[in-house]
């Protein structure tokens, strides 16, 4: 790189050729190389020469370790305005400029006319005149004739360079085989019409190769499969039927893999524009790449020329059918709140992409037998101009369609779509944007809410009438009676605007908006059992107290039935008694009332003594509790008549002796210097001896 360059530009690039040269390895061997068009971004200038020599020599050099014929015809097609140094890398690289001919010129670029004309980005008389325009300026590149002239936009010129690319990788880069495998008879006829020697030599060469293969085996090819093969696809019975075409189950028994075949309807066989929209619901599904869209595999012809494409066989029930089965508004709710929210970031993924759905009902959504949610029956799907997209769908990945490279309406006339979820803008055929699948996503909210779609009548008509007028008054009431969450029913109120700009401007905001809501009813769940673990413990501790209470309220009742024995004892000696000896009875029945007084008194206290150390010792409070069984045994002294609370406290020091003397070898044999490793070897003759100095018996470690 030129000392000239700033560094700060030679760092972009360095990083730039660093992704490139990633991407390319990961392509190798046999992969489809990157395009260096793609990385050069809006480099201008200085910069930009910079850049692209740098990926030229990268791109070349991983060219030829993949043996592929590298010519300057090559990169000039791509680049015409780099010509000169375009020579002066391949030169650098010893590919001398001698070693182009006329012939692979020739065939790249009938080649990329025919891969537009098979991409019906032309028609056959725009071909034929392209053709013959290019053979009388040999100089300019087709492709360059086609854009000048308006016959082909950037853009769709961008597309068919990838084409080409891919047909000339697959070909080992030989133009001529890359030229006779794409041109079917009828651009062969075309060329056959062409008034040039290069171009007649061109014909002439690919004439003599063997046929093209079929459309399964090459994507570039007018050979057509037969309806009963599909390409190597094996078809079995319809498994469903649209208003544009019928979808049948097949097979890949090359893969083993079961598929859905979708063909357009004979009847249309011949019609346009309906074939247009056809293939554009290919391609659309081929290029959203999300969980939430049924991958579409491959794109092709019956040897009646009616278009076909694979998709997934996705196994499961549409949504308008688990809500049939529903006993009420509430059964399942939050499984079906999660299935629009999948439904929300698939259509938030779309809206990003540039496409917009305009069909959204129950009975288009898809639920796997494993729970997988997926969008269905892009039919009537549209990638939106740049200038009318939210501003997340702005960006260099859009979807890309052959009529994109027209204009930018999609031709079709009328009203389209399902009137009961159809938004106003779109029942009037308005233009319509992202805002036109918020008002069907607001759709399927009211029916998950309500019951019932938006728009509700006697007949279609009536339906229809409504939905051009925006009449929502019903389905509002409806939900303000629904009983669902004020926050659900707002969302969907404000998706259900009856004008475009009172509704969220593209799916990702709908999809925010649910992701918050689910991650609130989250949180309130989390609280609840929280609050339920708290009142298990609440209630544990009350219950403890309770016994503790009964516990105190027996003894007492024990001491007061002394007491009153007692009383009993002295009151009949003193009715019987007389003289000394009833002074002397008197004074014993005192005695005994004031010993009977003091044994209550310490049976209560070392009652609450022993309840107190249990609770102390499941808390691992060791000493405090010998101190409070110590308090006890000098409450009760010698133990006098009360040998079962002795025993009784005698056992409670003794588990409390041993669980602390098992702590305390557990302390001592810890190697906390060596990893904190525990030494089972020296620990267990020292657990043995406490288990037996208890009386438990020796104690085995495995």
């Amino acid at each position: 790189m030129s000392e000239s360059v700033p560094v700060s530009v030679k760092l972009r690039v360095e990083a730039i050729c660093t992704r490139f040269e990633v991407d390319w390895q990961a392509a190798a061997p046999d992969g489809v190389p990157p395009r260096f068009e793609g990385y050069l971004g809006e480099a201008t200038g200085p910069e930009r020469q910079a850049l692209l020599a740098a990926l030229l020599r990268l791109d070349v050099h991983y060219r030829r370790g993949r043996e592929e014929n590298v010519a300057a015809a090559d990169y000039e097609t791509r680049f015409p305005d780099n010509g000169p140094l375009i020579r002066e890398i391949l030169a650098e690289a010893g590919i001398a400029e001698s070693s182009r001919s006329a012939r692979p010129d020739t065939d790249r670029n009938l080649l990329f006319a025919v891969l537009a004309l098979q991409a019906g980005l032309i028609d056959r008389d725009r071909f034929i005149q392209a053709c013959t325009l290019w053979a009388t300026h040999k100089d300019v590149p087709i492709a360059d004739l086609l854009v000048e002239q308006g016959w082909l936009a950037p853009t769709a010129r961008s597309l068919v360079e990838q084409l080409l690319q891919l047909q000339m990788a697959k070909h080992a880069d030989d133009a001529a085989a890359s030229l006779a495998a794409a041109a079917g008879a009828e651009a062969r006829s075309a060329l056959a019409s062409v008034a040039d020697a290069g171009v007649e030599q061109s014909l002439t060469s690919i004439s003599g190769r063997a046929d093209p293969p079929a459309a399964a085996d090459d994507p570039f090819s007018t050979v057509l499969p037969t309806e009963e093969a599909a390409g190597r696809n094996l078809l079995y019975e319809e498994i469903g039927r649209g208003g544009m075409g019928r979808v049948l189950r097949g097979c890949d028994p090359a893969l083993r893999r079961d598929l859905a075949v979708k063909v357009l309807h004979e009847e249309y066989r011949d019609n346009t524009e309906l074939e247009q929209r056809f293939v554009e619901e290919a391609q659309i599904g081929g290029q959203l790449q999300h969980p939430g869209v049924v991958p579409v595999y491959e794109l092709g012809r019956f040897a009646d020329r009616r278009p076909f494409f694979t998709m997934k066989l996705v196994k499961g029930r549409t949504l308008a059918q688990l809500l049939k089965e529903r006993s009420d508004l509430r059964h399942d709710l939050p499984r079906f709140l999660t299935i629009f929210e999948q439904v929300c970031q698939t259509l938030a993924y779309a809206h990003s992409k540039g496409v917009i759905h305009r069909d959204l009902k129950p009975g288009n959504i898809m639920v796997g037998a494993f729970g997988e949610v997926q969008v269905m029956d892009w039919g009537l799907a549209k990638v939106l101009p740049r200038p009318q997209r939210a501003a997340a769908a702005t960006g260099e990945t859009s979807v890309l369609t052959a009529r994109d490279y027209g204009s930018a309406e999609d031709g079709r006339t009328g009203v389209i779509g399902t009137p009961a979820f159809m938004p106003p803008e779109q029942a009037r055929s308005e233009a319509v944007d992202e805002r036109a699948d918020v008002f069907g996503l607001g759709g399927l909210l009211c029916v998950l809410l309500t019951g019932k779609p938006p728009f509700v009548g006697a007949t279609r008509k009536e339906v229809m009438q409504k939905a051009a007028a925006g009449d929502v008054a019903e389905s509002f009431a409806r939900l303000e009676g629904c009983g669902a969450d004020a926050e659900l029913v707002a969302l969907c109120k404000e998706c259900l605007g009856p004008e475009a700009g009172q509704r969220p401007r593209e799916g990702g905001e709908v999809a925010a908006r649910m992701a918050g809501y689910q991650a609130g009813v989250q949180q309130r769940l989390r609280q609840a059992e929280l609050e339920r673990a708290a009142a298990e413990v609440r209630a544990e501790e009350e219950a403890r107290t309770r016994r503790v209470a009964e516990a105190k309220a027996a003894v007492e009742r024990r001491a007061r039935r002394l007491t009153v024995g007692l009383a009993a004892a002295v009151l009949a000696l003193l009715l019987v008694g007389a003289g000394g000896g009833f002074v002397v009875q008197h004074q014993a029945a005192e005695r005994r009332a004031d010993q009977a007084r003091r044994e209550t008194e310490q049976s209560q206290t070392v009652e609450f003594a022993l309840e107190k150390a249990s609770v102390l010792r499941q808390q691992a409070r060791w000493g405090e509790a010998a101190v409070v069984l110590e308090q006890a045994r000098q409450v009760l002294g010698d133990g006098g008549s009360a040998g079962d609370l002795l025993r009784r406290l005698d056992v409670a020091e003794a588990e409390l002796a041993l669980v602390n003397r098992l702590d305390t070898i557990r302390l001592r044999r810890s190697n906390v210097g060596a990893g904190s490793k525990f030494d089972n070897q020296t620990a267990e003759s020292d657990y043995a001896k406490a288990f037996q100095e208890a009386r438990l018996g020796a104690l085995v470690l495995l």
